[in-house]
C-alpha cells in the first residue's frame, strides 16, 4: 500500500514539474515581440507604385531608391518601349525586366508575404504598374 502511495505521489510530482518545464520552455516564444519589417514606397512623379520590404543588409529605403532610379532611367530613355517591361521567374524569385537584360528589381517570397498574394501575381502586378508609370512619365513631359 505504501509503495502505491509513493508511486502516485511520484507521478503527481513528475506531472507538475513537467508542466512547469513545458511552460518555461514556451515562455520565451510567447514573450518575443511579433516580427515587424521595414517597408518603403517606390514613388515616381509623386505616385506610389508599390511598397517593398527591406532586410538588415539592404534596408527598404535604399532598395526603394534603387528601384526608383532604375525606373526613371528607363522612363527617360525614349528609345525604350514600355511594352518591353516584363517579369520572369528566375529560380526561387522573380525579376522585373526592362527589355531582355536590364533588371529593374527582384521579388522574393518575403515581398509576396507582405501583400498576402502569390509571388507570380505580385510580379505581374508590379510589372504593369511600372509599365504604366513609364508611360505616364513620358506623357507628362511631352
Amino acid at each position: 500500500m505504501q509503495k502505491i502511495s509513493i508511486s502516485i505521489l511520484l507521478l503527481a510530482l513528475l506531472s507538475i514539474s513537467g508542466e512547469s518545464f513545458a511552460q518555461s520552455e514556451s515562455a520565451p516564444e510567447q514573450s518575443r515581440p511579433p516580427a515587424t519589417f521595414e517597408t518603403s514606397p517606390v514613388i515616381v512623379d509623386g505616385e506610389t507604385l508599390f511598397s517593398i520590404r527591406g532586410v538588415s543588409s539592404f534596408p527598404a529605403k535604399a532598395r526603394a531608391k534603387r528601384i526608383r532610379n532604375r525606373i526613371l532611367a528607363v522612363a527617360r530613355d525614349e528609345t525604350f518601349n514600355p511594352a518591353d517591361i516584363r517579369f520572369a521567374a528566375v529560380g526561387d524569385h522573380y525579376e522585373v525586366l526592362a527589355g531582355t537584360d536590364t533588371v529593374l528589381m527582384q521579388l522574393f517570397s518575403a515581398d509576396a508575404e507582405l501583400e498576402a498574394i502569390p509571388l507570380a501575381l505580385l510580379a505581374e502586378t508590379i510589372s504593369l504598374r511600372i509599365r504604366g508609370s513609364v508611360t505616364d512619365y513620358r506623357e507628362d513631359r511631352s
